[in-house]
């Protein structure tokens, strides 16, 4: 559980950067630009990004072509956060209940 709260963290602090990126390239550019979830991964780790291509088109190939591909066009910052909204609503912590000192003969069985 403590390990899929820490990759959706990790997932949210990407959303983050790729959100901030996406206003600084809107701001240079003086309107709106789109960052690509492709584009976002291979300035992050290109390495990755290829690995992962050869291994699905050989491995499965219908599952990179239409399907990764077209999450790859998708804008970065709304997929990552959608991510890091289902990972950290999975494995969020549930409350445990307070526990109480036993009363002194609450336990006990009935003199017959």
């Amino acid at each position: 559980m403590v390990v899929g709260r820490i990759v959706g963290w990790m997932f949210l602090a990407a959303a983050l950067l790729a959100a901030s990126t996406e206003i600084a390239l809107s701001v240079r550019a003086g309107g709106f630009t789109s960052l690509p979830l492709g584009q976002f991964w291979a300035d992050l780790h290109l390495t990755s990004l290829e690995n992962l291509e050869s291994w699905l088109r050989g491995a499965l190939p219908w599952a990179w072509d239409p399907g990764m591909t077209t999450a790859l066009e998708m804008p970065a910052w709304p997929l990552l956060l959608a991510c890091a909204a289902v990972l950290l609503y999975l494995f969020r912590s549930t409350p445990q209940a307070p526990t109480r000192a036993p009363v002194i003969g609450a336990n006990a069985r009935p003199r017959a």
